[in-house]
């Protein structure tokens, strides 16, 4: 079996050549770091700051990806609670959020009874992939960083 226990001591002579914190406090530097930092000198308060940096600190890259939108003021008293009430999800590719859109919509299983009642209709009758990338382009703001961060308008 080719299972490998964690490291916790990994560095740049150990095997996997991982660069692990080597404390709690440490962590990996992440694609938002660079973006927040700059919100975070452009503050208008330390207090505005501090809410900033607990946000980030709590959510990642998916807060640094929400106040990155247009419509965002990164300094409101509420972003945490902005935040919660908009985030939709992290998606590998807009062909998971594209398939999941499907599938909670239920437009397959719709598809599917209807073939039964109309034999040969799965034959010319599909979803059409791009237009459903256009209704979640109007419900949704999508960022792409990597992974995409979905949020609702």
């Amino acid at each position: 079996m080719n299972h490998h226990q964690p490291d916790h001591h990994n560095g740049p002579k150990s095997p996997e050549g991982s660069q692990e914190p080597r404390h709690r406090s440490e962590r990996h530097p992440l694609i938002g770091d660079h973006f927040i930092n700059h919100l975070i000198q452009l503050a208008p308060d330390p207090v505005a700051a501090a809410r900033i940096t607990d946000a980030y600190g709590y959510h990642g890259t998916a807060m640094a990806a929400f106040l990155g939108l247009d419509d965002t003021d990164p300094y409101d008293t509420n972003i945490a609670l902005d935040f919660l009430n908009c985030f939709h999800g992290r998606y590998n590719s807009m062909n998971d959020l594209i398939d999941e859109t499907i599938e909670v919509q239920g437009w397959n299983e719709a598809l599917n009874r209807m073939s039964v009642d109309y034999p040969g209709l799965d034959l010319v009758l599909s979803i059409n992939r791009d237009a459903v990338a256009d209704l979640i382009d109007m419900r949704f703001d999508v960022v792409d960083l990597g992974d995409l961060y979905v949020f609702e308008k």
